[in-house]
């Protein structure tokens, strides 16, 4: 992800920040989703860290001040997410065609960013689980997504939110 990161900056000529911005947030009405949040409207990732991203490479990445990561550090809010994952599944920021690429597993069942569950209750699903317990959950058949957005990394990493991960996909796929 952080080459692919470069690989867009250097494509567009401008940092991924900005480029996200111009082409898929603001088009999409996604007023809360950045590399540079306000902290105080931030979660903290742990007592010192509000509004910087937790990943350390991302954060010494970033720090250099030459490039945004690719890998982690990108702010948003549950709504923002509710936008962004509709117009993904609905063709609106990629082809249908390259969406359906994207999520076609490899032999790891892995697509293109994104992981290809085969297990109950994330079957059938395409998402990202975060580092601080997030979850973003597509259901491109069916048009449904769930997201579920957390701060286990707050008082100590070692916090499980698998659990509940697997409790909000069970209700939502009724089982």
């Amino acid at each position: 992800m952080l080459s692919l990161g470069r690989a867009v900056e250097a494509a567009a000529g401008m940092p991924l920040s900005e480029f996200c911005r111009r082409r898929i947030f603001a088009p999409l009405g996604m007023r809360d989703t950045t590399y540079d949040p306000e902290p105080a409207r931030c979660a903290p990732a742990t007592p010192e860290l509000r509004g910087v991203v937790h990943d350390p490479l991302a954060r010494a990445y970033r720090s250099k001040g030459a490039h945004d990561p690719g890998n982690a550090g990108l702010f948003s809010t549950a709504d923002d997410l509710a936008l962004f994952c509709r117009a993904l599944l609905e063709g609106r920021i990629l082809r249908p065609e390259t969406v359906r690429l994207m999520f076609q597993p490899d032999a790891d069942t892995r697509g293109l960013g994104w992981d290809v569950f085969d297990e109950a209750p994330y079957r059938p699903g395409v998402g990202h689980t975060g580092f601080t317990g997030t979850l973003i959950w597509m259901d491109p058949g069916r048009g449904r997504y769930a997201i579920v957005l957390s701060n286990r990394v707050y008082h100590d990493e070692g916090v499980d939110v698998r659990r509940l991960r697997k409790e909000v996909l069970s209700v939502l796929n009724g089982g």
